[in-house]
């Protein structure tokens, strides 16, 4: 058998999101996160996953903390950076503030889009000095460019010395320019002049914030170094960070936490996609919660961090129960009240985590029940009076009484009076004036389930088995999580060469594929579907067709065909042959008989003997040399002479089992021919024995393990699970037995191999 590992399969149409919108249930409130057209927030500085944007505007800014790594003794600071313009305005980055006299040094443009660095030595601007180039660069606005502005703050001419320079940009941040231009003179003055250490933050744009010197456009890098060529100090790639991030380690060995300080997000008003009107809104900005800063399933949510943040609406006229309120959210810490939806005071529809990690809803009334969690749901709850209930992914989590109350408004993200507030997000909202048929429900939240990416495709199957067959093979496997939405079809492909595959569907956990060529290799998979789409395809298993009958069998026992046996309470009476001969082995004596039904290998049913005195016998078959048996069995335990094939009289045998020592596989007529290789007690093994008197082999596992004289007598009549007479008893279990009257090609040996290995799980 060969396992591969499974790989994507293609979707099928007709799968994914059914088409179907909130709009349907006539909501009266519709708020939609993934809609960010609906959302009304406020620009600002954020990382994009190409840089840091800077919006140009106060309190838009990423910073590090004060700390003595930041000393400098020199100006020597590079950027890689786009601005929208490079004149026009002043534009700075530095330690720079009149707040207790912190100032320090500044670099940046002027508004004629030269180049300029400052220092102060005092931090009160007592002594400071301005450098200037002495021309501006040739600049083009919205193009990226590396700069560099070098400060000597002693030049050993006892003066400073400035120099200003540009690159064209690299393409990528953590790649340098190979050669830099100088933009004008070094600009020389004379009396040199310290840099005050200030007790100071790194601002990344801007100096004292307030300042009209604030840049727009992107900062993909900046880093500087405590001296001119010295050690870096502060190095921070923002174009390594994943777009959102709001914090991260700069890269120098000050390692240095860079924190960004932003507007970016801020929801002022969040529309109601109904058509009702009921746009919910916080005009405080302190109180609004964020959007564009996390997603759930790649698309956008309203993130509220827990410190007051809220978006309300009173509608025009109350809604009286029964309502629906469908919410899909998460929470980012339990232990606390937290609120995803109320309504306004005196018309309130609750729906809220609890201190005591309960979830609860309440419209008058308190219901709680079901532990709350941190994972993102859908919540649906109905408010009505006694009759009210909450579902959460689907499942009833809790039902009472929760009051009469009429909703009067919408409160998101808090309690009406601006407790309980929520830290966590929210994705979509929808208020309906009634309740819904179950129709509705599932289509809903189906709709939000794969939306949101809290449904999705079943799991991978893991345990596909195929069992080969006369053109055909039998495969089966176990249905995996179907991870909220319930499993409609499985997809079930082969293929002989791996890259042309042909696809069948089948509701059941199990298929017959026919029509296959025998002794072809077949490579099959499986994945399972439900409305989100089709889960990954499991690991391939190959396998080959094949028809033991090919072989013109004497006798063909198999115990996966559970139809050949007989048997009464698991007790077996009669094993038929599968050959078409008709030569069935029988045990009439109950105590005798071994049982079905209790043990497999691989899968599949097998026969049980219990090492006393149970065996099969068959009186009809009588075969002279030479001849094949070929058995599929395993040992429980093993001693001197225990034969699981055997003949009846005692004298015309063909034994297949062990003799003396009892370590080994051995083979016996009249003559002991014991072979080279092990009988397991803890795994089945196949077995081959090729009686032809002083030609006979033994072969075990596709392996050769004895050749030589087996003796000469003939095979008559057949004993299953014992030597003769119940002596020499077997302690183990038997799957299948295939007895050849003559020879069979080397080919032929192979494939019957193959066959019996990949049905029963042996490794050849």
């Amino acid at each position: 058998m060969r396992v591969g590992l499974g790989v994507g399969l293609p979707m099928p149409s007709g799968v994914g999101v059914a088409r179907f919108s909130p709009l349907d249930l006539s909501p009266v409130l519709w708020l939609d996160a993934s809609a960010e057209a609906s959302i009304t927030a406020a620009d600002g500085a954020w990382l994009d996953g190409s840089g840091l944007v800077l919006p140009g505007t106060t309190g838009n800014y990423a910073s590090a903390p004060d700390s003595a790594a930041l000393s400098i003794t020199d100006v020597d600071f590079t950027a890689r950076v786009k601005l929208d313009a490079y004149s026009g305005a002043l534009q700075y980055f530095g330690r720079w503030s009149g707040s207790g006299n912190n100032r320090s040094w500044y670099v940046g443009f002027l508004t004629d889009g030269s180049m300029r660095v400052v220092q102060d030595s005092l931090g009160d601007f007592s002594v400071n000095r301005v450098h200037t180039s002495t021309v501006a660069p040739s600049l083009t606005g919205g193009e990226t460019y590396w700069f560099r502005w070098v400060l000597d703050t002693d030049n050993g001419a006892s003066g400073t010395t400035a120099q200003f320079f540009y690159a064209a940009d690299t393409g990528d941040s953590t790649v340098l320019p190979s050669s830099w231009t100088q933009v004008g003179a070094d600009v020389v003055t004379a009396g040199t002049l310290g840099i005050y250490d200030p007790s100071l933050a790194l601002v990344l744009p801007g100096i004292e914030q307030g300042f009209s010197a604030l840049p727009t456009g992107t900062l993909h890098r900046a880093f500087f170094k405590n001296t001119i060529g010295g050690t870096v100090v502060f190095d921070a790639d923002f174009a390594a960070e994943t777009a959102g991030t709001l914090s991260f380690i700069e890269d120098s060995a000050n390692a240095a936490t860079v924190s960004l300080t932003t507007t970016y997000g801020q929801v002022s008003q969040w529309d109601d996609l109904s058509g009702s009107g009921n746009n919910v809104v916080q005009p405080t900005a302190a109180n609004q919660p964020r959007s564009n800063r996390r997603t759930l399933n790649n698309l956008n949510v309203i993130d509220f961090d827990g410190s007051g943040e809220l978006l309300a609406k009173t509608f025009a006229s109350g809604l009286t129960q029964p309502n629906t309120l469908f919410v899909v959210g998460k929470l980012d810490a339990t232990g606390s009240e937290r609120a995803f939806f109320d309504g306004v005071a005196g018309g309130r529809h609750l729906l809220r985590g609890t201190a005591l990690n309960f979830w609860l809803i309440y419209s008058g009334t308190f219901v709680q029940g079901s532990t709350t969690n941190t994972d993102e749901h859908i919540f649906r709850a109905l408010y009505n009076s006694t009759s009210s209930t909450l579902h959460i992914d689907g499942t009833l989590t809790l039902t009472g009484n929760a009051g009469t109350e009429a909703l009067n408004g919408a409160v998101i993200g808090a309690v009406y009076n601006s407790s309980s507030s929520l830290d966590g997000l929210i994705a979509e909202v929808i208020v309906i004036d009634g309740t819904l048929t179950a129709d509705q429900i599932t289509a809903t939240e189906e709709y939000l389930g794969i939306k949101w990416g809290i449904y999705t495709a079943p799991d991978q199957i893991t345990d596909l088995t195929a069992y080969p067959d006369n053109q055909s093979v039998d495969l089966t496997w176990t249905a995996p999580a179907d991870n909220g939405l319930s499993i409609s079809d499985y997809l079930v492909q082969y293929s002989t060469d791996g890259s042309n595959w042909t696809t069948v569907e089948t509701a059941s956990t199990s298929l017959t594929v026919s029509g296959l060529s025998n002794g072809v290799e077949y490579d099959f998979r499986v994945a399972a579907k439900n409305a989100a789409g089709v889960g990954v395809v499991s690991s391939v298993v190959s396998v080959s067709p094949f028809d033991v009958l090919s072989l013109s069998p004497a006798l063909w026992l198999d115990a996966s065909d559970t139809s050949t046996i007989t048997e009464s309470g698991g007790a077996v009476s009669q094993w038929d042959d599968l050959s078409g001969n008709g030569y069935d082995v029988v045990q009439a004596t109950a105590a005798k008989q071994p049982r079905s039904g209790t043990r497999t290998i691989n899968g599949l049913n097998v026969l049980d003997f219990d090492g006393a005195d149970q065996l099969l016998v068959d009186s009809g078959v009588t075969l002279t040399q030479p001849n094949t048996l070929i058995a599929v069995m395993k040992f429980d335990t093993v001693g001197i002479f225990d034969y699981p094939l055997d003949g009846a009289n005692g004298t015309d045998r063909h034994i297949l089992g062990a003799l003396s020592p009892a370590t080994n596989w051995a083979m016996y007529t009249n003559t002991g021919l014991i072979g080279s290789v092990a009988i397991s007690t803890t795994t089945q093994q196949l077995l081959v024995g090729v009686f032809n008197t002083t030609s006979s082999v033994l072969r075990v596992d596709g392996v050769q393990a004895a050749s030589g004289n087996a003796g000469s007598t003939d095979y008559r009549p057949i004993s299953v699970g014992s030597g003769a007479s119940g002596s020499s008893a077997f302690d183990g279990i038997i799957a299948e037995i295939i007895v050849i009257d003559g020879l069979l090609t080397a080919d032929q040996i192979t494939a019957t191999e193959s066959y019996l290995a990949q049905k029963w799980g042996i490794t050849l």
